[in-house]
């Protein structure tokens, strides 16, 4: 289905080109302001009419800090035009410490102006600043507050000490790639004061704030002038669109979503710069006859991230149903070498199986086939691949309120992220252009798919359910050997309850994903027209009968195996299981249907601070991250407990715990919940 297209693609797309362009597009995103988003903005539409794309507009949504879609509140606009920090005493060390003109990463967003003159103020050190108690004692008023943490989390408090300002050193580690600080030492972290800030803050690399702690310890008193020339005011938040025309009159689109307006050259410029570069090289495969128009519009959007996205698929309702498949490119053209990445991919969640994870999968095999060997020296180059499963990003539209599968990529972890070292030279363009022929084709392939083309896809899931079928006996047959290797001076009844406890559950796990794997078959029915529906319906008919023999197959299989284990013990387990008697919790659940009141994504920091500290702390006790992704108006709240506990394998997922998550929920408005 698509190989074709796979080798077309392939030799069309310019990984060059897609460098120069995510340059560009790097140069007005990297200073934070509005006034640049919009340049940027005007930049990639002039590039989709260049590439040959039709219905190219901006679409604007209020940047005023009020304007509210779903749960999610657009930030208020921002410009910067300038900012300086200058140390003036001691007399000794005097000089500008960090200028705006020269790194904008020196000057978190949202950070409010100073006087026209600045301030002139002391410099003191707080460590520990997230904590409140560390302020406690602190004169910080009139003073200018040196953090060891995200501004953000600490601008509120600042204010209210009556601090000037605020200047932080704080830069995101990660054990793989930057275990320290100091592995980027001259960097500086990316930072935003969102919705707006109370006070400025401004941002040094590791280095500069090590020596500015240096001199304060010394015991003198360090004054600093400070000046932010900056303007909050109501803007726009805006998106590009634009289409690949198809053929016919089919009215579905599939999408490729980027976004814009993050700093980074990686991210997130490249995946703009991708999908631009995409489109330009499929509209000319087309014109020149080595691609037919495909049956389906494929549509570009180029985002803020969540903010302009979320407002499109809920104040749009009518377009975004015609949406039936996207893409989520986050920042994709990393030197793997370099930035020490992998390019991961996604699927969608589990609550809205579809097609497209298997389609992708089958696309990525063929790419690994090709690019994935360390041992080929004479093949094409090595390329690090990594399965994931769904991540919170611009593939938020999988939310199943909203309900539009995506699949995503994002290369990680990576070295810079989200400092002012994620520059252009990071851009490695034969990494990113493998990573525009994975999207390309799979774009292309589902937006051309009529009859023919469904059959295979429908072949494809059934293919892949056996895999998926087989990983997850091998997950239950691995968690059931651990927990029997943890058992110290183990009794027989404990035995007993172990191989019966990993027999329902290797039951329960092949009923759960031979459920997901049937709804991911029939979501292949969105391709074809009513005509020709009950064509396809008899293939799927095949299909979904082949699955269920594969999981009662993997079923006596799994049955099996866990009662050889037994045996090993001394254990019969074939006795039947007393049925199940549910606690008095799970009948609370039982009797408790949640239902959404907000579609789309939600913030924890949009909602009140008891009910987002109670909620902080449900989740250090391990509850899950997505719960109301199963919240349909139809599941009781021990059936969402029960999918849950299936979607974590290895997690459990506690009944008390999920009323409470949800009852605090209801508390904030995001669901109610009807008491049967």
């Amino acid at each position: 289905m698509f190989k074709h297209v796979f080798d077309e693609l392939s030799r069309e797309l310019s990984g060059e080109n897609a460098r120069n362009m995510a340059g560009d597009i790097w140069r007005w995103d990297r200073t934070c302001s509005f006034s640049s988003y919009y340049k940027s903005a005007r930049y990639c539409r002039d590039r989709l009419r260049e590439a040959g794309c039709e219905d190219v507009r901006i679409i604007s949504f209020p940047a005023d800090g009020k304007t509210t879609y779903g749960q999610l509140t657009i930030q208020k606009a921002w410009d910067c035009a300038d900012a300086e920090l200058t140390i003036l005493d001691p007399p000794e060390h005097r000089g500008r410490l960090v200028s705006y003109r020269d790194e904008p990463y020196c000057l978190a967003q949202g950070s409010p102006p100073t006087p026209k003159k600045g301030i002139e103020a002391e410099v003191i050190a707080i460590g520990n600043a997230a904590n409140a108690k560390s302020w406690k004692g602190v004169r910080a008023r009139g003073k200018i507050v040196l953090i060891d943490t995200s501004p953000r989390s600490v601008h509120e408090i600042a204010a209210k000490r009556g601090a000037a300002g605020l200047i932080t050193d704080s830069m995101g580690t990660n054990p793989l790639v930057r275990p320290t600080p100091m592995d980027l030492p001259d960097a500086t972290g990316w930072h935003t004061l969102r919705p707006q800030g109370k006070c400025f803050a401004f941002v040094l690399s590791p280095r500069q704030g090590k020596a500015l702690r240096d001199l304060i310890g010394k015991g003198k008193p360090v004054r600093l002038h400070a000046k932010v020339e900056s303007r909050l005011y109501n803007g726009r938040s805006e998106m590009v669109s634009a289409v690949v025309p198809a053929r016919g009159k089919n009215m579905q689109e599939v999408a490729l979503i980027a976004h814009l307006y993050e700093p980074g050259a990686n991210d997130n410029a490249s995946g703009a710069a991708l999908c631009i570069e995409i489109v330009r090289a499929i509209n000319r495969l087309i014109r020149q006859g080595r691609l037919p128009k495909p049956r389906r519009k494929i549509r570009v959007l180029l985002t803020h991230e969540f903010q302009s996205l979320n407002s499109y698929i809920i104040a749009r309702p009518k377009e975004a149903r015609r949406i039936i498949a996207a893409a989520n490119i986050d920042f994709v053209g990393q030197d793997q070498d370099l930035c020490k990445s992998a390019l991961t991919y996604q699927v969608n969640p589990e609550s809205l199986p579809c097609f497209i994870d298997h389609y992708m999968k089958e696309i990525v095999g063929h790419f690994k086939r090709q690019f994935h060997s360390p041992k080929n020296p004479s093949g094409p180059a090595y390329y690090k691949t990594t399965a994931e499963r769904f991540w919170r990003n611009d593939n938020i539209i999988s939310d199943p309120s909203l309900g539009i599968p995506s699949i995503a990529f994002i290369n990680w972890p990576d070295r810079f992220y989200h400092t002012s070292a994620d520059t252009e030279d990071k851009i490695h363009p034969p990494s990113i252009k493998r990573v525009g022929e994975i999207a390309g084709t799979w774009a292309y392939g589902i937006a051309s798919a009529g009859l023919a083309e469904a059959k295979w896809l429908a072949d494809c899931v059934a293919s892949w359910s056996e895999k998926n079928l087989a990983e997850g006996v091998e997950r239950v047959i691995e968690e059931t050997r651990t927990k029997r290797e943890s058992m110290t001076k183990p009794r027989n009844a404990d035995f007993t309850k172990l191989f019966r406890d990993a027999l329902a559950s290797a039951e329960q796990y092949i009923d759960y994903l031979t459920d997901r794997e049937l709804k991911a078959l029939l979501s292949v029915g969105t391709l074809v027209s009513p005509r020709k529906a009950a064509e396809l319906r008899e293939h799927i008919i095949d299909m979904d009968k082949e699955i269920r023999v594969t999981a009662r197959l993997w079923r006596r299989r799994a049955g099996r195996r866990i009662r050889w284990m037994a045996r090993r013990e001394g254990v019969d387990v074939r006795e039947p299981e007393k049925p199940e008697t549910l606690a008095a919790e799970e009948k609370r659940a039982a009797k408790m249907i949640p239902v959404r009141k907000v579609p789309g994504m939600w913030f924890d920091e949009k909602l009140p601070d008891p009910i987002r500290k109670k909620l902080g702390k449900l989740r250090g006790k391990g509850m899950p991250e997505l719960p109301h992704y199963w919240v349909d108006g139809k599941r009781t709240l021990l059936d969402i407990c029960r999918k849950t506990r299936q979607e974590r394998r290895g997690g459990e997922t506690d009944v008390a715990r999920m009323i409470e998550w949800a009852k605090l929920m209801e508390k904030a408005g995001v669901i109610e919940i009807i008491r049967r």
